[in-house]
């Protein structure tokens, strides 16, 4: 429904998560669970990030332990490679889609499956190039033990899933014969242990996980799991990405609603909302921040004009008192994807006159000499200088913003 997506999205950027990965169902052109994504895509709501995760197995009933029966089998061929990219290149183009320098992530979840990976993945990256993409970022992810370097897919990064980590548990009790139970928090530490691989890997921290209600006989449960043991999983993670670019700073969370598998973040009765707190915690640490706090300064900062320089209110207060330098609120403004208009801070030099007198370009702050000024402009009866034409621009624009300064001619 609308409104429980909204819901949804809403719950999710208030702790800290940056965007959904949907899951794809493609079968040779017939798509399935279809309903929900495409609403998404055709109403713009919620307006939250998002890409998808082709999920390319065959169904069949295993849940229900007759694996014997095919529900829905998968195919591949050259003609689906391009009827198949010809109709994700229509979702690569919402601008809520998320993308690693301008090109689409897009992720598989078995690429071993895949009769000719590198050759589909050339043909996807030349039918991205044709519409106007710089490219094709594809991430496989690590299912079915499956942790081969992606490259021999031809594929740009991997996704980690469902670690085969942690101590086993034992016991009399019937479960404990008829499953794989196994302690949460040596899990954790186990996972964390890990080095990192030599190709680019966007880690995934799971809450939990217990199928039973898939698997009657042979499931795998972890025992023990709490937010706070989940909290230090995801903080370890973060900590780990500090010196990732950017662009590719990612980490997964499996799964945002995975109910029939016992890993969700979604609040329920025996913890409340103490998963998606555990994610708002770990994502903001000890002064330095990720996620969605990061995405918002960075936001703001790239929508200064030339000369400026804007702060969030969170970069505002970890810059403290700087010498020389004035934090003077510019307004609240409004960025797609956040729900509230942002406060935002310009950094100004204390200054309304150089030391010689001059005047002071109100965009950059810098010192102008007005007989050599690149132009002037007069705003509600003043006069204003500017050093160069990009400033006088920027003034030109947005004249108010830049005349709650002292700059004057």
């Amino acid at each position: 429904m609308p409104e429980v997506r909204e819901a949804q999205a809403r719950l999710a950027r208030e702790h800290g998560v940056t965007g959904f990965c949907y899951y794809h169902y493609w079968f040779h052109g017939k798509r399935l669970l279809e309903r929900p994504f495409d609403e998404v895509l055709r109403t713009g709501s919620p307006d939250f990030p998002f890409c998808l995760c082709w999920a390319n197995e065959d169904w069949t009933r295993n849940w229900d332990a007759r694996s014997g029966v095919t529900l829905q089998a998968q195919a591949y061929s050259d003609k689906d490679d391009a009827a198949h990219i010809a109709w994700l290149i229509e979702a690569f183009r919402d601008d809520r889609y998320i993308k690693i320098d301008g090109r689409p992530l897009f992720l598989i979840y078995r690429a071993a499956l895949l009769p000719a990976a590198r050759r589909t993945a050339e043909r996807w990256r030349r039918a991205l190039e044709n519409a106007g993409f710089p490219g094709l970022y594809l991430a496989k992810v690590e299912s079915h033990g499956d942790f081969a370097d992606p490259a021999i897919y031809g594929f740009d990064a991997s996704v980690g899933f469902l670690p085969g980590l942690g101590e086993r548990l034992q016991g009399t009790a019937d479960g404990y014969r008829a499953h794989a139970v196994v302690d949460y928090k040596s899990v954790v530490s186990a996972s964390l242990a890990l080095p990192r691989p030599n190709y680019r890997q966007f880690p995934t921290v799971l809450p939990g996980w217990d199928n039973t209600a898939r698997r009657a006989i042979g499931a795998h449960i972890w025992s023990n799991a709490t937010p706070d043991a989940y909290e230090r999983w995801l903080r370890g993670v973060v900590e780990s990405q500090a010196d990732v670019p950017y662009e590719e700073r990612l980490a997964f969370v499996a799964a945002w609603n995975e109910w029939a598998e016992g890993n969700y973040v979604e609040p329920d009765r025996r913890h409340g909302l103490g998963y998606l707190r555990a994610i708002a915690a770990a994502v903001e640490r000890g002064g330095d921040w990720f996620g969605a706090t990061v995405n918002l300064a960075a936001r703001v900062s790239a929508a200064a004009a030339g000369g400026d320089a804007l702060l969030t209110a969170a970069t505002r207060t970890a810059a403290g008192d700087l010498d020389g330098v004035e934090l003077r609120e510019r307004g609240r403004w409004t960025f797609r994807n956040v729900t509230e208009p942002v406060p935002v801070y310009a950094a100004l030099r204390q200054a309304a006159q150089s030391a010689a007198g001059l005047p002071i370009d109100p965009v950059c702050r810098m010192a102008v000499d007005p007989w050599h000024s690149a132009g002037r402009l007069t705003h509600q009866g003043v006069e204003y200088c500017f050093c160069s034409l990009g400033c006088a621009g920027a003034f030109a624009r947005h004249p108010a913003r830049y005349a709650a300064g002292d700059g004057t001619g």
